[in-house]
């Protein structure tokens, strides 16, 4: 009975039909029509530009940016099918393709080094829609489907017991997820294997995407870093960087099987078929000046409206506050609830693994603080008043500290700041004393929180968000130099040479171009 409605499930897809692509050059099973495939492009696009909007359309590099893709696009299979190019405003490093569109977020360029990298990218997105991917990842969730439930129709036919029921269908739909996710990492490295061939058709050096893989493995790296600050010292599991990168998985299998279709390994040299023009000048090979002087005042960071990371200082421009930090710190920004009114961020002494919550919520002014700290923010009986060393704008701002279990069952130190001015209260949270060195990082944490200090509506909208700069070495430019002005507490030179894609003996060479982080609000 089972192979019956296997069979019968799987003979109706087949019907659907295998239409011949001519990116692949092979038959892709698609059940989706092209319609279809447009309307889902359209609504995941629709989705992302009202979550983040465009990055400032008049601006140099969104210009830049658009120019590349649309070139990346033309030297297709499908370049006669219209495609939107977007250039997003959101920090994430991403980019990704849908039916008619390829979307780059501008957190992605940061971590590139290259225009031909860059393009590497544009090429891949071109060819997860050239290779019909969308629509076979689809068709897949829908043969699925079919599995499933087949398999559970069998089950209730044999059983009377619902539980035994639904492990099977369970089980049968974890297998199907496997089989999903295993052909999305074939469709990777396909799309890497088009978009070489669309690098090499612009006049680009298709070994370039052997170097873009091993940009993502240098940011790969460095977020391993900068996370275990945020987990008492630990290494993050595979799991949690596998979610951050599971759209484009990055591993050095995947390097080398670039460099296998690439030809090899990226020298600094040009390599092209006869008859292809090169894209990039003699004295510029790879773009990597023309790159860098594009993206040199990118905003770089969450939106502005969420909060500006200094070195040891959160600016939240929409509460008119500053937050002050003691030296040492990193801050990382952990989400936002627009319609909550809520902002989170989240802050780590990797020296002494102290770690702190940072949030940002609604507080009406003329509400009882006490009360308020008390019932919603789970304060114990140790409730205190903390004074400010700032001037108290505005007067009627008041600040607690205390223990609490405001963020989970595990007590925590608590400092809350009610800004009635903005309906606002900023609350930290970080852990409980536990050693020696901790207990000095934390009553440091609370000397530093009280020199914070209250913005004007001036100074406010004077706040500019951090921007990546780009430099060309000079002869006495080294690592350590050019890390030591990051805006960031603590691991400096390892995010230099993540943003460079450095190795850890790797130096600056001079008359090279690379970029860094500024904070134009000191």
């Amino acid at each position: 009975m089972l192979k019956q409605l296997l069979a019968l499930g799987l003979a109706g897809l087949v019907l659907a039909g295998c239409a011949a692509n001519p990116a692949t050059g092979g038959r892709s099973f698609n059940m989706i029509s092209p319609a279809q495939e447009r309307e889902i492009g359209n609504a995941t696009a629709q989705e992302y530009i009202k979550r983040f909007g465009l990055y400032r359309p008049a601006s140099t590099v969104t210009g830049y940016v658009m120019d590349l893709c649309r070139q990346a696009w033309d030297v297709t299979e499908l370049a006669a099918e219209p495609v939107q190019c977007l250039f997003l405003d959101a920090e994430a490093f991403n980019a990704w393709a849908t039916p008619g569109y390829i979307s780059v977020n501008r957190g992605l360029l940061p971590y590139m080094q290259t225009e031909a990298q860059l393009v590497g990218v544009l090429g891949h997105e071109a060819g997860h829609i050239t290779g019909k991917h969308i629509g076979q990842r689809v068709t897949a969730g829908i043969v699925g489907s079919v599995l499933t439930t087949a398999v559970g129709v069998y089950v209730a036919g044999q059983t009377d017991d619902r539980a035994t029921t639904n492990i099977a269908t369970g089980l049968a739909g974890a297998g199907v997820g496997m089989g999903v996710a295993s052909y999305g990492r074939a469709h990777e490295l396909q799309a890497d294997s088009l978009g070489q061939r669309y690098m090499e058709r612009l006049g680009y050096d298709k070994r370039e995407s052997v170097a873009m893989v091993g940009a993502m493995l240098a940011k790969e790296a460095y977020d391993k870093q900068f996370l275990a600050a945020f987990n008492d010292g630990q290494a993050p599991t595979e799991d949690v960087i596998g979610q951050l990168y599971a759209s484009h998985p990055a591993s050095p299998a995947r390097q080398a099987e670039a460099a296998k279709s690439a030809g090899g390994w990226p020298d600094g040299g040009l390599t092209l078929p006869a008859g292809i023009k090169p894209a990039t000048t003699a004295n510029d090979p790879q773009g990597r000046a023309r790159f860098h002087r594009a993206i040199d005042g990118l905003t770089y960071g969450p939106a502005r409206a969420f909060g500006i990371a200094g070195r040891n200082v959160l600016y939240l421009p929409a509460q008119r506050f500053v937050l002050q930090l003691p030296s040492g710190f990193l801050l990382d920004f952990a989400g936002a609830d627009t319609k909550k009114k809520t902002i989170l961020w989240q802050a780590a002494h990797p020296a002494s693994l102290v770690e702190a919550k940072i949030a940002i919520l609604p507080f009406k002014a003329g509400m009882n603080v006490g009360y308020v700290l008390k019932d919603m923010l789970s304060f114990n009986g140790d409730l205190q008043r903390l004074a400010l060393k700032a001037a108290h704008k505005p007067p009627l701002a008041e600040a607690y500290t205390g223990t609490g279990n405001a963020f989970g069952a595990k007590p925590h130190r608590l400092v809350a700041i009610a800004l009635p001015d903005t309906d606002a209260l900023a609350v930290v949270a970080f852990n409980f004393t536990d050693n020696a060195q901790r207990v000095r990082e934390q009553d440091a944490l609370i000397a530093a929180i009280q020199d914070s200090r209250f913005l004007s509506i001036a100074e406010a909208k004077a706040l500019k968000p951090l921007e990546i700069r780009t430099f060309r070495a000079s002869s006495v430019d080294t690592v350590s130099l050019a890390a030591r002005t990051l805006p960031q507490g603590a691991l400096q030179a390892e995010w230099f040479r993540a943003m460079n894609a450095l190795a850890p003996d790797e130096d600056l060479r001079p008359g090279v171009w690379y970029k860094t982080v500024v904070d134009r609000n000191v």
